[in-house]
Parts: structure tokens; C-alpha cells; sequence
């Protein structure tokens, strides 16, 4: 905390310890004057009074000092609390956008199959708006990227940075159980996928083209027993993912409105 004074023209900042501190000084040396010359008149009663103020005085000033001292501490402790919740929301809104990407990518990814499988039965002969179509069922499935660089700096400042128990345990599980939990179902996930094999599939039996994917032999590639049991997977998948990644969507936007929330009281201090 601090004041501005005026000094040879020009303003100086001035902490309110040391204005306190020096004024206590004057006091001081004004007591030590009286006593000295009540000392000298013989006046000890009155010497004495003035002994037991100076004493008062200089143990108020320490104290003073001290919870000062204390204020500013407390708020230096405030200032790195707010640095590590704004990284951490800014982690938050990253990984809640991400999740979203990929309950739209599973959503559309469906939604493409609905239209292959629609032209499988109504279509005798490829039309080239399935390419598109085509195309998206070929594309990688889920990289799950979740940020935690804010996460981190919160480990790094220590857990007792943030006062709130509360939401300090929440940030925890939602990185250490939540997040954690995600990357290993999904990792488990990745390794049943028989990337291989579908991949050598759209390299033998489709060809690209500006519009996506095109069959080489449309009737072949409507029939083939692998591709039907691929895409029924496929189409679990997207749906069992879409729900996994809402879930997380949730949790990431209950734990970011907590951050937020004590960030807009942290502004009030």
C-alpha cells in the first residue's frame, strides 16, 4: 500500500509502513523531550506515565507494521492465485472447445453414414455427392489433445496456491482422474481399431478426387462384408464417443465456471 507526496516538485511514492513508522519515530522523540525534562523537574510520577506511553506507542507501531506487512503478503499470495486460475480457465476453454470439436466430428461422421448407407439401398449406380460422404468415413478417428500447460503452473506454485478447497480438489480430479481416465480409455479404444486393414481397403478399392473418395467398383465396395461390419463399428463408435466427449464438455464447464466464479470475486480485493 502506498501514498504520493510532493517533494522538491515533483511526487514520490511513499509506503503507508513507512509514513506510519517515521510518525511513531516523532512521537517517540517527542515522549523521550517530555520525560526528560519531567526527569529533571523531579516529576516522576508523570515520568513514569510518559515511559509506560512510550511503550505503548512503540509496540502499536510494531504491531501496526506487522499486519501491514501481513496485507501485503496476503495480497502478493492473491495476485499469483489469479495468474495460475487464469491459465487454468484458459487451459479449460481450450480442452471444452476441443471435446466439442469431436462431438461434432462423431455427430457428422454419422450423419455421412446415414447417406452412404441411404445410397447403398436406393442407389443402383455412384452418384458424386457420396464422395464426400465416402471421404469423411476414411478420416482419422479422434486425436484427443488435452492442454495442460495451466495445469502445470499449478502444480508448480504448489496446490495451496488456490485457497478454496473446494475448488482445488475439483481441478485436481478433473486432471488427475477426469482427463486421465479419457487418454487411457481412448488409447484402449485406439489399439481394437484395425487401422491397418481399412486403410489397405481405401487404398485398393477407392481413388481420390478433388470431391473426396470415389469407388473403383461401386457394386463391390456396396457388398463387401468387411466394409458392412466396419462401418456398423464405426457408427457405434461415433455414437459412444460423442456421449464419452458431452460428458467431459460438462465436467470441464462445471470446473470453468468455479474458476471463473472465484476469479470475479478475486477482482473485488
Amino acid at each position: 500500500m502506498s501514498a504520493w507526496h510532493v517533494r522538491n516538485g515533483h511526487f514520490h511514492s511513499v509506503s503507508y509502513a513507512s509514513n506510519i513508522h517515521v510518525s511513531i519515530l516523532c512521537m517517540i522523540t517527542l515522549f523521550r523531550k517530555i520525560r526528560s525534562a519531567l526527569l529533571e523537574s523531579g516529576q516522576s510520577r508523570k515520568y513514569l506515565l510518559y515511559a509506560i506511553g512510550e511503550m505503548i506507542l512503540v509496540i502499536v507501531g510494531i504491531l501496526i507494521a506487522l499486519q501491514i506487512n501481513n496485507w501485503n503478503e496476503y495480497r502478493k499470495e492473491r495476485g499469483k492465485e489469479v495468474e495460475v486460475l487464469r491459465s487454468l480457465a484458459h487451459n479449460l476453454e481450450s480442452n471444452r472447445d476441443h471435446f466439442s470439436d469431436l462431438v461434432s466430428f462423431a455427430v457428422t461422421s454419422n450423419k455421412s453414414m446415414d447417406a452412404v448407407e441411404y445410397a447403398f439401398e436406393t442407389l443402383a449406380m455412384f452418384e458424386d455427392s457420396l464422395s464426400f460422404h465416402f471421404n469423411r468415413l476414411r478420416l482419422p478417428y479422434y486425436n484427443l489433445n488435452i492442454s495442460r500447460a495451466g495445469y502445470e503452473t499449478f502444480k508448480n506454485a504448489g496446490f495451496d496456491i488456490v485457497q478454496s478447497e473446494s475448488l482445488r480438489n475439483e481441478i485436481i480430479d478433473l486432471f488427475e482422474q477426469n482427463y486421465v481416465s479419457l487418454e487411457r480409455i481412448m488409447e484402449n479404444h485406439s489399439t481394437s481399431i484395425d487401422v491397418e486393414r481399412i486403410t489397405v481397403f481405401y487404398h485398393d478399392h477407392f481413388k481420390a478426387t478433388y470431391r473426396g473418395l470415389v469407388p473403383k467398383d461401386y457394386d463391390f465396395v456396396k457388398n463387401d462384408e468387411f466394409y458392412k461390419e466396419w462401418r456398423a463399428r464405426r457408427r457405434f463408435t461415433n455414437t459412444w464417443v460423442s456421449n464419452l466427449y458431452r460428458s467431459r464438455v460438462e465436467e470441464t464447464e462445471k470446473v470453468l465456471g468455479l474458476i471463473q466464479e472465484s476469479l470475479g470475486s478475486s477482482d473485488s480485493l
